[in-house]
């Protein structure tokens, strides 16, 4: 079931200076597509394969920069190879077919341990999971997903995990009263994922914690911009 989260890593990227500079994530998610098109199978999900099979997938077709063959490694390896070198990471935990939530928060557990991932951020869709992962290990930095049901249109609610540090949203949901009311129960608010240049310029002006991006070079770009304009207006940064 671990390898469910593995295809959904992302990780801190870099941080500019901004008078209330958020943390920028980028996303290396791969998404069920993206499984598709390694695995030249138009309907296969992560849950019909196996680890050996996963591990014998080509992914350089997919990851730019890369030639000849390229295996996916497992989530202890990819947490070993970038946590120590990044700020943050968030470990997006994806609830699917055969097993779902079964044993799923003591697995991605066992991982961050032994990859001595002390930066890791857990959240998922599953507030199931979330909660599981809370209860065995409440230390662990864990956050849960509002966005809107595109069957319904009715957004999930805001508030309603205790013990939870990090509160993901999907970013057009995200305005000046969500951010209050979440910071005033001691959340941060993440808004995911943020790749237009006017989205993330409303992120930075509602000064969100963190945002996660595919785009993360246009972000610094913007935030030095920003910064620029409030040198030359005589306004002060911090860092």
């Amino acid at each position: 079931m671990l390898t469910v989260s593995l295809y959904v890593l992302e990780l801190i990227a870099s941080k500019s200076m901004f008078p209330v500079p958020p943390m920028v994530f980028y996303s290396l998610s791969t998404t069920v597509r993206d499984l598709q098109r390694i695995a030249r199978n138009s309907s296969v999900q992560v849950g019909d394969l196996t680890m050996k099979q996963i591990k014998e997938l080509d992914v350089s077709e997919i990851v730019k920069g890369t030639s000849g063959n390229r295996r996916i490694p497992t989530l202890e390896q990819a947490l070993t190879l970038i946590s120590s070198s990044v700020r943050q990471v968030i470990l997006d935990a994806k609830v699917g077919p055969p097993m779902f939530e079964k044993g799923l928060a003591q697995d991605i557990l066992s991982v961050i341990e032994s990859a001595q991932c002390k930066n890791c951020i857990v959240w998922a869709k599953s507030d199931t999971l979330a909660r599981d992962i809370i209860k065995q290990a409440p230390d662990t930095t864990v956050g849960y997903i509002v966005m809107v049901d595109h069957s319904t249109g009715v957004r999930s609610n805001l508030l309603r995990m205790k013990g939870a540090r990090v509160v993901g949203v999907y970013h057009p949901l995200i305005d000046e009263e969500l951010v209050r009311v979440v910071r005033r129960r001691n959340k941060d608010v993440y808004a995911w994922t943020v790749d237009d240049a006017d989205s993330m310029k409303r992120m930075l002006n509602l000064s969100v914690n963190a945002v996660v991006t595919s785009d993360p070079s246009m972000f610094q770009g913007l935030m030095e911009d920003l910064r620029t304009e409030c040198l030359e207006e005589g306004f002060s940064t911090r860092t």
